[in-house]
């Protein structure tokens, strides 16, 4: 609005565009000697852009699409970044994609990001495609959000993933609290494991269930043999309740080395990750095990783009305490329950 009648902006028009590609080199540099294996964080790093300094490391496989563009001389509001796509038909098997910059000069002269040593195209990484397939790129750039999906269609079946720098730093700080050792009397996560649970395991999830409830009903005054027969039949009531209200759950036993630890029950659905229940034994407890487990469930939501929800007692001071590290909130109650939720930061 400044401008002075038949003055020029420079730049006039500013876009973004992107590409379907392939990396063509695989390594990451770290300090030689280091007794250090990088696989497992290569996975980490697909989710977190990367940017391509030399045009040779990445095959360009698609004709480039326009994702967003702004004419300076006359756009009066910001473009929208929340939801920029681009689709394309392929043969080749991709596994990422370029995006980059071109401003319009003036006239026909034109800064393509691609072509500059100060600014470089941004390299989001994805799974790769595993042929022929009818892919959809979509990328959100905002404050509040920063993540990338990409569909492959066509084949068999449609396959759909979601990739954000999010997702990587809790995968980092599970992966963090993985490694940890036992050092000066602090015993931390060490070699934690889910399986499914197999009718051989029905003791085990027993006395996890027990081991949660057998200082309350110790307070009853009762001798050992009505305490086992009441939380006995407490379980089998609440296993019937489980399969009643979440009959989708999956119960897994958490494994510590080669031991049961625990069990965990999550309940999937196209809109949440549900908590159901999770219980370590009192021998394998302050080590870090539930919240690595949580963590896990906390990245697999920030993918899918869902919350994660449980319900807590309010009796349970401690796990109240801990979901609430956690960053999980209160979202509602029942006489007997907290229920709260917790979403990925930069979410709607």
């Amino acid at each position: 609005r400044f401008l002075k009648p038949g003055g020029v902006l420079i730049p006039e028009t500013v876009s973004l565009h992107a590409a379907a590609a392939k990396l063509n080199v695989r390594t990451e540099s770290i300090p030689v000697g280091l007794p250090f294996e990088f696989t497992e964080l290569e996975r980490i790093n697909r989710y977190s852009p990367r940017v391509l300094k030399r045009k040779e490391d990445a095959t360009v496989l698609t004709e480039p699409r326009c994702l967003v563009s702004s004419d300076l001389y006359s756009d009066t509001t910001r473009p929208n970044l929340s939801d920029l796509k681009a689709s394309w038909e392929t043969d080749a098997d991709v596994d990422c994609f370029l995006v980059w910059a071109e401003s319009r000069l003036g006239g026909e002269i034109v800064l393509d990001t691609r072509e500059t040593t100060s600014w470089y195209p941004n390299v989001f990484r994805v799974e790769p495609s595993g042929g022929p397939s009818r892919v959809e790129f979509t990328l959100s750039l905002t404050a509040k959000s920063n993540y990338w999906t990409v569909e492959f269609s066509g084949g068999v079946e449609t396959v759909s993933r979601r990739y954000s720098p999010e997702y990587a730093a809790v995968e980092m700080v599970a992966a963090a609290r993985s490694g940890l050792k036992k050092n000066e009397g602090c015993v931390v996560i060490d070699d934690v494991t889910l399986r499914d649970a197999r009718e051989e395991d029905a003791e085990s999830l027993y006395l996890a269930y027990r081991s949660s409830r057998l200082d309350e009903v110790a307070m009853f005054g009762w001798d050992n043999a009505q305490q086992e027969a009441f939380l006995q039949m407490q379980y089998d009531m609440q296993q019937r309740a489980y399969s009643m209200q979440f009959p989708g759950a999956v119960t897994s036993v958490i494994v510590c080395g080669d031991a049961p630890a625990g069990r965990l029950i999550v309940n999937r659905t196209d809109s949440a990750v549900s908590l159901t229940d999770i219980v370590v034994l009192p021998e394998f407890r302050r080590r870090g095990i539930a919240a690595e487990l949580i963590g896990q469930l906390q990245a697999e939501a920030t993918v899918r783009g869902v919350p994660v929800e449980l319900s807590v007692d309010k009796a349970n001071s401690a796990a109240i305490a801990l979901y609430t590290k956690l960053g999980f909130a209160a979202v509602g109650e029942s006489e007997l329950d907290h229920r709260m939720r917790w979403i990925a930061p930069g979410s709607d």
